[in-house]
């Protein structure tokens, strides 16, 4: 029996995901990656949706100073809070998400919220017991 695989988890937040004004939680500290090819520091953090899936966004610099100004310049000091989304558009014309903090309390359960994944399907389960060579008909 054949499943079809539907990510519930998992990718990069994306114009998509989101609209004007939803609020996402913070799950988990902000981190930086280089990138060599871009010559580049690019900051992620993992956010809790509306919809209780988690998506990995990007964060401008722009938004990371607004959440140091707000809630210090350690980001493990901003797991648990909410932002709130706006979708700007550049000059030429490509829609982007610019994540505003917010002044909701810190959301301390965060785990409780997400959305569980998907129980994979049961299949067939093999015999457990010892086969006898000598009961194979070949």
């Amino acid at each position: 029996m054949s499943v079809e695989y539907i990510p519930q988890n998992t990718g990069l937040l994306t114009i998509e995901n989101v609209k004007e004004g939803d609020k996402l939680v913070i799950i988990e500290d902000a981190y930086s990656q280089f990138s060599e090819k871009n010559q580049k520091t690019y900051w992620n953090a993992k956010v809790l949706l509306p919809d209780k899936t988690t998506k990995l966004a990007g964060l401008m610099e722009m938004s990371c100073d607004k959440f140091m100004e707000k809630w210090g310049k350690m980001t493990g000091d901003w797991t648990g809070h909410t932002v709130v989304v706006s979708i700007k558009q550049s000059k030429a014309g490509k829609d982007y998400i610019v994540l505003t903090p917010t002044d909701d309390p810190i959301v301390e359960t965060v785990e409780e919220q997400v959305a569980p994944a998907v129980e994979p399907v049961k299949g067939v389960e093999y015999p457990k017991n010892e086969i006898n060579p000598d009961d194979i008909p070949f």
